[in-house]
């Protein structure tokens, strides 16, 4: 409960200003605290930047650290209309004519009419076998069975069809669809004991399940889905729909340049933020910024070991390109890395295997992004990361000072209560013997 304060009343002392002083003297120590508090919060602050920078860096890093990365493709189809095409960097540059005559189908078969599809009795009963590439499923129809029922049995069931209902404006058909296409997973029925729903009539097979049927540059290939990846190597084809009038439609695969280029810039790009972000660090004119990471030893590893891997010979390679820099990405003077975009196209055109080589691990060597990949992560990873721990470590030591700042608050909340009673019976005291020095006067007058 706050204490009452009668400042200077009877004494005429401004015992509040005085109490304001004391107590802010008392709370110098929580000053110097609180702005400690500030300068760890900054500096953790600063650490979490550059531990998002590094691992943004690692990122770049890691998409040029196979060589399908950084052997970079692109396909194009002359009609995407009947087949679509992509490539990985484990193909070479090629091109093929593409003939589609027909494509993958799935199942789909309808039962037939009945007049309502929440009434019993109008199918028989029996069961329903379903077979699945050799594999086959019983479905119990009994009299309390509904067309919808039915449906719901088969969805139910788990097996690689569905099951839904259709009405044509009088009657309605159950209907079942396969949902893999290819002849080997067509779905076959077979009714007994009575059941007389009509899906293993051949009238009311619709689709019946097929391999998609098409030619690559004139040799015949079939397949059960739609969506080739196995013909050609490091190549996928969409087959979208038979092709018109037997015309094949030309596919054409060749190196990217530009998907090697952007990735590498990005990799420029964010080792410079890193560096960039550590030289912030260092005092500028001999002025040591509030909440800086001046002379901080890991930071300087970091620098300088990033700047020894991007900086050194790859071993285990051979040759004109072993070094970063022999394809175009260097260091300058002040350590800002620069790429020289036609060093780097010549390079990746004269020698994409050796290009590939440099960045990516092959054979006994390891390659530049897998080394970086490795010494980043030992900074960045949540936890045991060193500029996690780092950065963990700094703000427990802030919730160690606001725990001690708690103690000396309640310290001081308790002097100052103490003060103001202090002061306020001093108050009283000196009202007191105002109160008799006026009672004596008074008598001394009336003598």
């Amino acid at each position: 409960m706050p204490v009452a304060s009668f400042s200077g009343l009877a004494s005429g002392i401004d015992s509040a200003s005085l109490v304001n002083g004391l107590v802010g003297v008392a709370r110098q120590p929580i000053t110097r605290l609180q702005k400690q508090q500030s300068t760890l919060n900054q500096q953790a602050a600063r650490i979490d930047d550059l531990r998002t920078k590094l691992s943004a860096f690692r990122t770049a890093a890691r998409a040029l650290d196979s060589q399908s990365e950084v052997l970079a493709t692109k396909a194009t189809s002359a009609d995407s209309s009947i087949v679509k095409v992509t490539a990985s960097g484990n193909t070479s540059a090629s091109a093929y004519d593409i003939l589609v005559t027909s494509l993958a189908t799935s199942t789909r078969a309808y039962a037939d009419p009945v007049a309502a599809k929440d009434q019993t009795g109008l199918f028989g009963t029996g069961t329903l076998a379903l077979t699945i590439g050799g594999a086959t499923t019983n479905i119990t129809v009994d009299g309390s069975d509904t067309l919808a029922s039915v449906a719901g049995k088969i969805n139910d069931a788990d097996i690689a069809a569905v099951a839904g209902l259709f009405f044509d404006g009088t009657n309605w058909r159950l209907s079942v669809n396969g949902t893999e296409t290819g002849a080997a997973k067509a779905v076959t029925f077979a009714e007994s004991g009575g059941l007389t729903l009509g899906l293993s009539n051949p009238a009311n097979l619709i689709q019946p399940a097929a391999d998609a049927i098409f030619e690559i540059d004139g040799f015949p290939v079939t397949s059960a889905s739609n969506t080739v990846t196995s013909a050609i190597s490091g190549v996928t084809l969409e087959l979208v729909k038979p092709s018109p009038t037997a015309t094949a439609t030309g596919i054409k695969i060749e190196r990217d340049p530009t998907a090697l280029e952007t990735k590498v810039n990005e990799f420029v790009k964010t080792y410079n933020d890193v560096m960039n972000a550590i030289d912030a660090e260092v005092p500028k004119d001999g002025t040591v910024r509030t909440g800086s990471l001046a002379g901080d030893t890991t930071l300087r590893s970091i620098q300088t070991r990033l700047r020894g891997l991007v900086g050194q010979q790859v071993s285990g390679l051979s040759g004109n390109y072993t070094t970063l820099s022999s394809v175009g990405i260097s260091l300058s003077r002040t350590g800002t890395m620069s790429v020289n975009t036609s060093k780097l196209s010549a390079a990746a055109t004269a020698d994409p295997a050796a290009v590939a080589a440099l960045f990516a691990a092959e054979g006994t060597a390891t390659g530049v992004m897998r080394s970086i990949d490795s010494v980043v992560e030992g900074y960045v990873t949540s936890g045991s990361g060193v500029l996690s721990a780092k950065s963990k470590g700094l703000r427990d030591r802030v919730s160690t000072i606001a725990e001690r700042i708690d103690g000396m608050e309640l310290r001081i909340s308790k002097y100052e209560d103490t003060l103001k009673k202090q002061f306020t019976s001093l108050e009283m005291l000196v009202s007191g013997l105002n109160a008799q020095g006026n009672q004596l006067a008074a008598i001394t007058r009336n003598f």
